[in-house]
């Protein structure tokens, strides 16, 4: 496994194949550690040397974290920029799981270098503000900019900003209330996506796993940057920027506030949904994993707006539109 996988992997940019190829790598060790829920509240740094990567250096450190290790959740972590003679690597979350070890410190690696490599005035710390699946989370940045992020999502940002700019990183969903700096751009890096503002409002939703990221504008105007394509294209509000990592296309468009906007009112909205995408936003939602027994497929075309409610609530109402039955076992949800 090579340090240039493990990043391109941590900032959306690698294959299908190049990520099954990690993940298998993930679990070679001790398990599979996507099924390891969460990890001790105080874990251990770890560094790496730039020269002489090595992956099972790597899984040594990671197994004796696991080792210490006892149930519960990360919050927010802040973390010292500089290291001399070491580049650190911390992570991104992955539902909670190990894994966020290794991700956050890419992220914060890839975070470093873009202040290192402008040549610009470094900050002193990096907070990385996660949220597991089933909460989200509401906190204001240092120069007054209003985040709400989505569960199953982190934040990568300076304690501090830059006199010249800001710059954040996403990975999963977030709303921001941007303010207004004309002398300092506020940037959000999202894997292929760089999104620019001077001061306005607006929804990002960069999952991992999903091929789609969507920026989509409230108020204000927002200029988007797509890794593989020259210029800038400028949203004004009410459009949607709609960009496909597999074959790097985009699609400008409106869109309906309900379903862009909803989920940081804490409502549910379905409008014509699949039932992958039901279970996809339920899962991340509560908490919840679904197993799916019934054979017979279930009709897509999902309607429906949830304030509030609970599983079983929301759950009750889809299974009487759609004709199936369910079972909420612990965390688990059960399909018949």
């Amino acid at each position: 496994m090579t340090r240039e996988l493990l990043e391109k992997y941590f900032n959306n940019t690698c294959s299908q194949k190049e990520k099954k190829e990690v993940m298998e790598w993930f679990k070679t060790m001790k398990g599979d550690f996507l099924e390891i829920s969460a990890i001790e509240e105080d874990w251990k740094k770890f560094s790496i040397e730039e020269d002489g990567w090595d992956g099972e250096e790597v899984f040594g450190k990671i197994e004796k974290l696991i080792d210490q290790q006892e149930e519960s959740k990360i919050q927010t972590k802040v973390l010292p920029l500089s290291q001399p003679k070491s580049k650190r690597y911390t992570w991104q979350l992955v539902a909670a799981s190990i894994i966020f070890i290794l991700a956050a410190g890419i992220t914060f690696y890839l975070f470093k270098q873009k202040y290192a490599d402008s040549g610009k005035e470094t900050a002193q710390n990096v907070t990385i503000k996660e949220n597991p699946k089933g909460r989200k989370t509401t906190f204001t940045l240092s120069d007054g900019t209003k985040v709400k992020l989505n569960a199953g999502s982190h934040l990568v940002f300076p304690e501090k900003f830059t006199d010249e700019e800001r710059i954040v990183q996403l990975s999963g969903e977030a709303f921001f209330k941007v303010k207004r700096d004309e002398h300092r751009p506020f940037k959000i890096i999202s894997g292929e996506v760089t999104t620019t503002v001077l001061g306005t409002s607006f929804n990002i939703r960069a999952f991992p796993d999903e091929k789609e990221v969507k920026v989509a504008v409230a108020t204000g105007k927002v200029a988007v940057n797509l890794a593989k394509t020259s210029g800038n294209i400028l949203l004004k509000p009410d459009e949607m920027l709609n960009y496909n990592n597999e074959d790097d296309s985009f699609v400008k468009g409106e869109f309906d506030r309900n379903e862009m906007f909803a989920w940081k009112d804490n409502i549910i909205y379905f409008n014509d949904a699949s039932f992958e995408e039901i279970v996809n936003t339920l899962e991340n939602w509560y908490g919840v994993t679904f197993i799916i027994k019934r054979k017979k497929p279930i009709d897509d075309n999902f309607k429906g707006k949830f304030k509030k409610e609970s599983l079983r609530e929301v759950l009750e109402g889809l299974s009487f539109s759609s004709d199936f039955e369910f079972e909420i076992v612990e965390d688990q949800v059960l399909i018949n």
